[in-house]
């Protein structure tokens, strides 16, 4: 075991201790590996590198201090946009078995690098409800915790804390293991997501805490990366101003085989979203057995409980503006239409103002949809003038289909092909009077089969199921 200690670190959350720590890492990982232990007191630090086949273990009482100065931490070229800055905190790059663990703490002090917060607003921004990064180059340690390149790292036990931007993120790896962690971030910081899977296979969520700004566990793809294959999240608590279980395609490569299971999401715009772009296909996916209560919706957001939202591909013909399409990650975009297929949600219950919006397209249909055993209880009323222009962020609302954003209902699936739906019940739980909404609006969806769906009494007017045409 090596004690940073014995290294020179003092511990005093004053004196910089990161020559001392990265000191007793090297010699650890020149060792062959071991371990390296962290005891009692608050380290400040800023890029500290691991090894391979060592362990850090942060005591009880333990805190790894994220400097307040960009200066203290090493770039890594590799940082390409505001949320991926290059500057980490913790970084565990080309490395085979790594392991964090202990009952301690890292914690970024992100709002160091965040504008006042007595104005936590930018003016032309005034739909955020977020602060913003000081820097006018968004220079700031994001992802706190970075892993690239690596195999059979384990994250555990420990708390992540005042991320300036991501808390944890894993990029082209495998056999990833992240359990019983806690997520802390403030609410109203900016881009400060939970858990990032970019291009990863065989990654296990567990046992964890999440409550941040933006999305506590997404999953994307990137140019020159890879799949997202062989994910499984389950026993989380989450909490988010964003999307709380996300999976949004970058570039073509897929996403396949994830199960979700046994999770509360609370105080959250967005339980579940799949966002398809760029030709993917995303396919294979179980998420059972949630608990979901919304809210804590930011100004002009809106909450959708279940909301998955396929763009046309003649985007790029048409030249449609859409937030990330000027960024790198979009430029090898294929025209193809990509496809979303296999998808079951089964026994949730959801109390919310939002609606379950599925859009789909002709050329790319939501395909095999499963929606079994779900419990919306419809808490308060909703404002549908929000959606007629939702927000500037564009990339998480289809502005090809915008008539679908405003349709009155509270489970809306437009452009599926293949639809099982039983026992799906809406209920009227709000203290306050609902405005005229029908139950269910399927439009060109094709082999549905539809039993058990159940609304409260509506207005004469309003129908249980509205069937519109189901050619594609």
């Amino acid at each position: 075991m090596y004690n940073v200690r014995d290294f020179g670190a003092v511990g005093d959350g004053v004196t910089l201790d990161t020559g001392p720590i990265q000191a007793a890492l090297d010699t650890c990982g020149q060792a062959g590996g071991g371990e390296v232990y962290v005891p009692a007191g608050k380290y400040l630090v800023g890029t500290l590198d691991l090894r391979s086949y060592s362990t850090l273990n942060l005591a009880p009482g333990a805190t790894l201090l994220g400097s307040p100065r960009i200066a203290d931490y090493t770039r890594d070229p590799r940082g390409r946009d505001g949320d991926q800055t290059g500057h980490h905190l913790l970084r565990i790059h080309d490395c085979e078995r790594v392991c964090i663990t202990g009952a301690g703490v890292i914690d970024g002090q992100g709002p160091a690098f965040w504008d006042d917060p007595a104005h936590p607003v930018d003016s032309k921004f005034p739909w955020r409800g977020y602060r913003l990064a000081k820097s006018p180059h968004d220079l700031r340690p994001s992802p706190m915790v970075d892993i690239s390149d690596s195999r059979d790292i384990h994250v555990e036990d420990v708390a992540l804390t005042n991320s300036a931007g991501w808390a944890l993120n894993m990029r082209m790896s495998r056999w990833v293991w992240v359990r019983g962690i806690k997520i802390l971030n403030p609410m109203n910081g900016p881009n400060t997501d939970g858990i990032d899977i970019n291009a990863c296979q065989d990654v296990l969520i567990n046992d964890c805490h999440i409550e941040n700004g933006d999305d506590s566990i997404v999953a994307f793809t990137l140019p020159g990366t890879g799949p997202c294959e062989r994910i499984a999240v389950t026993n989380c608590v989450l909490s988010t101003r964003c999307c709380a279980l996300k999976f949004y395609t970058g570039c073509q490569y897929p996403f396949r085989q994830i199960a979700i299971s046994n999770c509360v999401i609370y105080n959250s715009e967005r339980a579940f979203g799949i966002y398809l772009r760029n030709g993917a296909v995303i396919e294979d996916i179980v998420c059972s057995n949630i608990v979901v209560h919304g809210g804590m919706t930011p100004p002009n957001f809106s909450e959708r409980p279940i909301h998955i939202d396929v763009r046309n591909p003649a985007w790029k013909r048409r030249g449609i503006h859409d937030y990330a399409r000027s960024s790198e990650e979009h430029t090898d975009a294929p025209e193809t239409a990509g496809s979303v297929r296999g998808l079951a949600f089964s026994d949730w219950i959801i109390r919310s103002r939002g609606r379950i919006i599925i859009g789909g397209w002709a050329e790319t249909p939501v395909e095999n949809l499963r929606l079994n055993n779900i419990l919306l209880e419809v808490s308060g009323p909703q404002d549908l003038s929000k959606f007629v222009n939702p927000t500037p962020s564009t990339g998480q609302w289809n502005h090809d289909l915008p008539h679908v954003r405003t349709i009155p209902a509270h489970v809306i699936v437009h452009g599926v092909k293949g639809l099982t739906m039983r026992d799906v019940e809406v209920v009227n739980a709000s203290a306050e009077p609902l405005p005229p909404m029908h139950g269910l609006w399927l439009e060109h969806v094709q082999a549905s089969q539809v039993e058990g769906f159940r609304c409260y009494p509506l207005q004469a007017g309003f129908e249980t199921v509205v069937q519109k045409p189901a050619a594609l």
